[in-house]
This record gives C-alpha cells, structure tokens and sequence, in this order.
C-alpha cells in the first residue's frame, strides 16, 4: 500500500463529498482548488473510500476501468497520464437501455489529474455488449469504433490509440493495483479505456457505439419526463 500525505479524516471529508454529489446530482468544486498539491497516492486513497463505501452499502466489485489512455482524451482533459477506477455492478447498463447519465462529480470537467483519480476514474456507468470473442481471433489493435449520435458518426477512432494496443492498458493496469494490494481477478470486466474523445449528451439523444468485429451497443438518455 502507498503512503497517504493527507490525514485519514481530511481523505474521508473528501470521499464523502464526491460521494454525496453522486447521490444528488450536484457537482461540486474541484478537490485541487483546495488541494492543489493533492498526490495522486492521496487521490486513489480518496477513491477507495468512496469504492468501499459502496461495496458496504451492497454494491459489488466486478471489475476495473482504466481511463486517459488515448492522446485525444488526455488533449481534451489536460492530462498527460492514465489512470483507473472500479466498476461496481450497479453501475452497468444494458445495451438498448434508456438511462440517466452521472458523469464527473466535478462541476464543467474542471479537473487535474488528481481530481479524476479521486473521483473513480470519473467513472459513472459501463455498457456491454452480448457478443464475446477469443482474443486470437481478433486483432484488438486495429478494432475501428464509431460512435453515433442518431444518424451521425460523432467520433471514430481505432483501438491502437489506447497505449498503442489495449493489452498494453490492461497490463498497465495490473502494475498499478499491485502496489495498493490489488489484483486482477477471473471473471472481472476490464475496459481498456476510450480510443475517441468524449462528447457531451442531452436529455433524449440516442447513441449507437459500433466496434469492428466485436458488434454494438446502444443507449438513450434520459428525457426530463421519464
């Protein structure tokens, strides 16, 4: 395990915080405006918190999410480096489902690196797909994605910009739980991280993300009256 340079009750006041503005909708200041120093050590330790206190009120660990892997999406963010957070079962999605989206618990995506960290990775839900395939049958560095917004390719990207092949982002992954006593475990979802920039949605838009070989999924956003 890492040493924390902040005090276990200033950690705790902090996961509290981004936890009650993921309960109610209501984002709040960056940690880093108060904090500007925050470690990153500091940040995961914050984000554990709010992972446990999850799992304690019975949510269930089923895997890990390693974000920033793409140059787009550390461009468009202002970060240089990735970084993970849990996936818990209440946060996934069926494909075709019509949702509510929570994203950063930052208000505007004004944050560091730090703040994403401490937040779970920004993590907020995950869809699956109902298709699997054997890795040698694929080549999972050249899968081409798009994403539609309705009838419009918003992003497309390929899989080769995750760390130039996403099992290099899942070993990533494995070297940076170990040293907070984490593992990989059988049976775990692993996303490797987005290969496209984010885009923003509204109530109602429909989108369809397609990955070359591998299949679709879909979702709808929520309209204020559903």
């Amino acid at each position: 395990m890492l040493d924390s340079r902040l005090a276990a009750d200033e950690l705790d006041r902090r996961a509290l915080a981004l936890g009650t503005a993921r309960e109610q909708r209501r984002p709040i200041d960056p940690l880093t405006d108060a904090l500007p120093e925050l470690a990153i050590d500091d940040a995961y330790a914050i984000a554990q918190r709010g992972v446990t206190a999850r799992i304690a009120g019975g949510a269930r660990l089923v895997g890990h999410k390693i974000g920033l892997t793409s140059v787009a999406v550390q461009q468009q963010l202002g970060v240089t480096e990735p970084d993970y957070g849990a996936l818990l079962d209440v946060m996934e999605i069926d494909s075709g489902a019509t949702i509510e989206l929570v994203d950063s618990r930052v208000a505007d995506w004004r944050i560091r690196l730090a703040d994403t960290v401490a937040d779970n990775a920004s993590s907020a839900g995950f869809v699956l797909g109902g298709r699997r395939r054997p890795l040698g049958e694929l080549d999972v560095s050249a899968v081409v994605v798009e994403l539609w917004r309705g009838g419009e390719v918003v992003e497309r990207g390929t899989s080769s910009a995750v760390l130039g092949d996403p099992c290099a982002a899942v070993a990533w992954l494995a070297n940076a739980l170990a040293p907070f006593g984490a593992a990989l475990e059988a049976g775990q979802v692993v996303l490797s991280g987005a290969c496209t920039r984010m885009v923003a949605v509204l109530p109602g838009d429909d989108f369809r993300g397609t990955f070359g070989g591998l299949g679709e999924v879909r979702l709808t956003v929520a309209g204020p009256d559903r």
